[in-house]
């Protein structure tokens, strides 16, 4: 959780998405599940049988999802982002 990061300066890179190895995630509710703030770390990457994500308590939107996906392959390529 972006919590546990132990500076204020670690974690703002985090949110902004200065640090290509991390993905920041918002907290979350949903039905009594609470998620707080955290962060995907493309370091750490696991395959995971589809089968047995059956009870999927929340999805990522597609804005999200594809943001996701971006700062992935910025992060596999080690390439900068282009400037809209």
């Amino acid at each position: 959780m972006v919590d546990r990061v132990p500076q204020d300066e670690a974690r703002e890179a985090i949110r902004s998405r200065r640090r290509s190895a991390l993905f920041p995630l918002a907290p979350l509710e949903v039905g009594g599940f609470r998620w707080s703030e955290g962060y995907v770390d493309f370091r750490l990457i696991w395959s995971v049988k589809q089968s047995i994500l059956t009870n999927r308590l929340a999805t990522l939107s597609e804005t999200v999802l594809h943001s996701l996906y971006d700062h992935l392959i910025l992060f596999l390529t080690r390439r900068e982002r282009a400037a809209p």
